[in-house]
């Protein structure tokens, strides 16, 4: 496969990042930079936390929250373009670490990354607790949710993992419960992250622990089911040999998935990943910002935007059709003179161009490490 100009890595190292206008320029003759606005005030007082939206519709959407008054966490519910709470019973639960994720009205999942016993599913009427089986001996307490994701049709697949990453196991969602799945993961493989658009559109991505043959250890890795085969596709290697991993695996068709690729203990080499039906990712370095672990979202157009860490407003880049562009949302401040937004969940609502970032504002003081504050925030654009 042929890669566009901006996708070699001479380019990129050599042109690209040392050409780019600061952060915030765009070409002259380019169209008007869209804006993002801060929607904030439409899931009201006392909320302190929100996480991803996750919608199956224009206008059926829900986002896992904490908030003041409701010890089991709450759900916020799109409503003609605000969130209403709703608090969570006591056999669920959500905290900063949880996402929901969404098949339809009848099937929902609420799970929290990191945490034993911590996956729940909505049947419509009742959440319950829906924790998969132990695939290891002993290993109940070891093992914990690290990805989960689900189509509109009803697959749902889960990857749950150690803290180490040394042992993994892959489930899907079959008649009320999480059935093992054989994914035929390299000698010394992990799973760690998953993404779901149907029943024949499913991949895992991972890491290899241990060495195996051509593949050097700390080499991410992905699998791709089309519903009849496993197949691997391959992740052009780091030049450096820098250990990376795949923090995001995004279908979008049945010949478009995106993926980023970094490793957040060193500032370089992060990579937006397209796959296009080929045997190949091609990879797109993130020129001029560090963003190791960005919020990702389709733009519903062919591209994708990325969301992160800013000093007193956000940062965006938008890829499409080689070009890089890059956005702030709107300023903020703080209790403190330090204000640090960070976006941590990006979605694009169903049948629109309409894309909502959330995340939380810290603000520090720069005189005492023991003086912040933590604030949610949602940002909208179009």
């Amino acid at each position: 496969m042929t890669s566009s100009p901006l996708s070699r890595r001479t380019v990129l190292a050599a042109g690209v990042a040392a050409s780019l206008p600061s952060f915030l320029s765009n070409p002259a003759n380019a169209d008007p930079v869209p804006e993002w606005q801060d929607v904030t005030p439409s899931f009201g007082l006392g909320v302190t936390w929100v996480g991803t939206p996750a919608f199956i519709g224009p206008h059926d959407g829900w986002a896992p929250a904490t908030a003041n008054g409701h010890p089991w966490g709450a759900l916020l519910r799109w409503r003609d373009g605000n969130w209403p709470l709703d608090g969570l019973p006591s056999t669920a639960y959500a905290t900063r670490d949880s996402s929901l994720t969404i098949a339809d009205l009848e099937e929902m999942w609420l799970t929290t990354y990191g945490a034993p016993q911590a996956t729940f599913f909505y049947d419509g009427s009742d959440w319950r607790a829906a924790e998969p089986p132990e695939v290891y001996p002993g290993s109940a307490k070891e093992l914990f949710p690290r990805s989960l994701s689900a189509g509109r049709d009803g697959t749902a697949w889960l990857v749950i993992a150690d803290g180490l990453s040394s042992k993994s196991a892959v489930f899907d969602w079959e008649e009320d419960a999480w059935v093992p799945v054989a994914v035929p993961l390299p000698q010394g493989a992990v799973a760690t992250r998953v993404g779901v658009r149907s029943d024949q559109d499913v991949w895992v991505a991972g890491t290899q622990r241990v060495a195996d043959g051509s593949t050097p250890a700390g080499a991410p890795l992905t699998l791709h089911w089309d519903g009849r085969r496993w197949r691997r596709v391959q992740i052009p290697p780091v030049a450096s040999g820098t250990p990376q991993g795949i923090t995001t695996v995004l279908p979008v068709s049945k010949k478009l998935a995106w993926a980023y690729r970094s490793n957040p203990d060193v500032v370089q080499n992060h990579t937006l990943l397209r796959w296009t039906g080929g045997e190949t990712w091609e990879e797109f370095f993130v020129p001029q910002v560090n963003f190791p672990t960005p919020a990702l979202a389709e733009d519903g157009q062919g591209g994708v935007w990325l969301g992160g860490y800013g000093r007193d407003f956000t940062r965006y880049v938008h890829f499409r059709e080689g070009t890089w562009t890059f956005h702030q949302g709107p300023v903020r401040k703080g209790p403190y003179d330090i204000v640090e937004p960070n976006v941590s969940g990006l979605v694009r609502i169903p049948e629109t161009q309409t894309i909502l970032a959330t995340g939380l504002v810290v603000s520090r003081s720069s005189q005492s490490p023991h003086q912040f504050d933590l604030q949610p925030f949602m940002e909208r654009l179009n």
